[in-house]
């Protein structure tokens, strides 16, 4: 077919036999898979604060020991007096932070993180419909909040509108006391705009140790919130000054009763299956409609990932593995590394993941970990994965170039999905680097992501308009002819509601007196034909990656020359 195609566009230019073909294919199926999966389309809210990014060398690198936002933090003395002035109408750069979100009131809550310098405290809201933020809090500790914090988490309870906050990174050489880790748990009720402290220590009342780095999720039906995993802080009884850290197992909290039950401890035998393990840097969602646990991911060791994904029933506790992380299956988890972020669509059946930290070294530079961008979804009907979306870029001018075109890699970001309206809001992270002071930096960008889902109408438009436009350009030697189509044949294409179409069309008569180095026929037939293959499957394409990656080169010096003879021996 692509032969055909090839044949019929680039070697032939019978532009009308491509529109019948493409149709052909269409109602044949061949287009199937690109009308059902998703196309991800960000769109900046706060655009990035201009920061030195070339100094971050290499971007998309950060250096061990590797833990979200937390144990890969140094000590105060090494900490820069780096810090960014953003507007106060907007939050101020972070990391380790957490965010919620309330589809029904159209709103986002905020809190705490880490800022490059210290923890934070302050408390913002978002309303979606306006677009504005709104700080409710500068300190809620002076509210009766909770302190300073990150790498806490939030879950929140639409009917009752209350937001729930668990957990805290404490620095090494604050682990002095018994005191200084007791696990705090607070409540803040919106309607009211009052913070309430529940307990000052969870673990007294059979919850988990002071953890960081877990995961939460609430079970609104019967007010249950699951908190899985994360690293927790025990004191030992033989009197040793400095508390144990150890992986926290899966708890569950009765909201309506404020009791604690653990569920099972970390590394304890459950079923017949593999065993499971606590971990970090994982993810965990809960599905309303099979009322089960998802959870998938993570980094246990310094270098021992986790691969496996598995369910737990939250009415009959029961597990099941959809992949164990040994053998490759439709389930088996992608190389989605750790720190990815991840939200649930429970009508359509979907998890959506955004990649963090890569468990891939970098080939360059030893012991670093990639940050790399990329977008998942796994659809729970068909026990499926697929990538919507990846981007491996890591020259520092690609993405100073892309600010306001895509989110540039990082980790320790908050992602959270609005399922009424299908829209995620991604806001800032850490976007990793070297360990010295460019490697401080926090991002305080605020995205918001749509997954469009193209119709076949609106796909038969969009190449329709393609390959009449490729056409219009190849008449634009004869102009009274090339108007002639325009007026004719091109219009009826184009729709005249989008500005963006609207304006490409009043572009292209002046293209007709353009004389200067117009476009080859081969040219034009060519960039269309590479667009076309796009739609199809990507097993029937050729491979997308760049052929100079391919290359050995032994030096970056040699590389770089190469390079460029390469480049001019390559291009069209």
């Amino acid at each position: 077919m692509l032969t055909r195609l090839h044949t019929t566009l680039v070697k032939e230019g019978n532009y009308e036999a491509v529109e019948r073909l493409m149709l052909q294919l269409l109602n044949d199926g061949m287009f199937s898979d690109f009308i059902s999966e998703p196309k991800p389309v960000w769109s900046p809210l706060i655009y990035p604060v201009e920061t030195n990014i070339e100094d971050i060398v290499p971007p998309g690198t950060v250096s061990a020991p590797l833990s979200p936002d937390s144990e890969s933090l140094p000590s105060d003395d090494e900490r820069p007096s780096f810090s960014l002035s953003p507007p106060p109408s907007e939050p101020p750069p972070r990391g380790g932070h957490q965010m919620v979100i309330d589809s029904s009131a159209q709103m986002i809550y905020l809190f705490g993180g880490w800022d490059g310098k210290q923890d934070l405290a302050d408390f913002w809201s978002f309303h979606i419909p306006t677009a504005r933020w709104t700080q409710l809090f500068q300190n809620c500790e002076s509210d009766g909040g909770p302190p300073p914090r990150s790498c806490h988490k939030m879950v929140l309870d639409p009917t009752y509108r209350q937001i729930f906050v668990l957990g805290r990174y404490v620095e090494r050489t604050l682990r002095d006391s018994v005191s200084a880790i007791k696990s705090d748990f607070y409540l803040y009720d919106i309607v009211a705009n009052k913070w309430t402290q529940i307990t000052d220590d969870t673990a007294a009342n059979g919850g988990p140790s002071l953890i960081f780095d877990h995961q939460m999720c609430l079970d609104n039906e019967k007010r249950n919130i699951f908190v899985f995993g994360g690293q927790s802080l025990h004191f030992n009884s033989n009197g040793d000054d400095r508390p144990d850290k150890r992986f926290s197992g899966l708890f569950v909290y009765h909201i309506s009763t404020s009791t604690w039950r653990c569920l099972w401890e970390d590394g304890q035998i459950i079923s017949t299956g593999p065993q499971v393990k606590s971990r970090t840097g994982h993810s965990m969602l809960f599905n309303t409609a099979d009322r089960n646990l998802y959870i998938f991911g993570g980094q246990r060791k310094r270098d021992e990932y986790m691969n496996d994904f598995f369910t737990v029933n939250v009415d009959n506790e029961t597990i099941n593995f959809l992949s164990d992380g040994l053998n490759n299956s439709e389930s088996s988890i992608p190389a989605v590394g750790y720190t990815q972020r991840a939200t649930i669509d429970c009508a359509r059946g979907e998890i959506h993941v955004m990649t963090g930290l890569n468990k891939d070294k970098d080939k360059k530079m030893t012991g670093e970990t990639r940050v790399s961008n990329s977008f998942w979804v796994y659809e729970m009907n068909n026990k499926r994965w697929s990538c919507l979306y990846r981007n491996e870029k890591n020259s520092p001018a690609y993405w100073n170039s892309r600010q306001t075109v895509e989110p540039r890699p990082r980790y320790a970001h908050q992602l959270v999905y609005d399922s009424e309206a299908g829209f995620h809001f991604l806001f800032g992270g850490n976007p990793g680097g070297k360990e010295g002071k460019e490697g401080k930096i926090r991002l305080g960008d605020f995205w918001r992501l749509q997954l469009v889902r193209p119709a076949v109408r609106d796909l038969e438009r969009f190449w329709t308009l393609a390959i009449r436009t490729a056409k219009f350009k190849e008449l634009c030697r004869s102009p009274f002819e090339a108007l002639q189509y325009l007026q004719t044949n091109l219009t009826n294409c184009v729709d005249h509601q989008d500005d963006h179409q609207q304006n490409l069309f009043h572009k292209l008569p002046a293209t007709v007196f353009y004389k200067e180095n117009p476009l080859s026929q081969y040219r034009i037939r060519t960039d269309l034909f590479n667009s076309l293959v796009e739609f199809f499957p990507e097993s029937m394409t050729q491979p997308a990656g760049n052929l100079l990656d391919l290359v050995p080169l032994e030096t970056e010096t040699r590389k770089e020359n190469s390079g460029c003879v390469l480049s001019s021996m390559l291009r069209p």
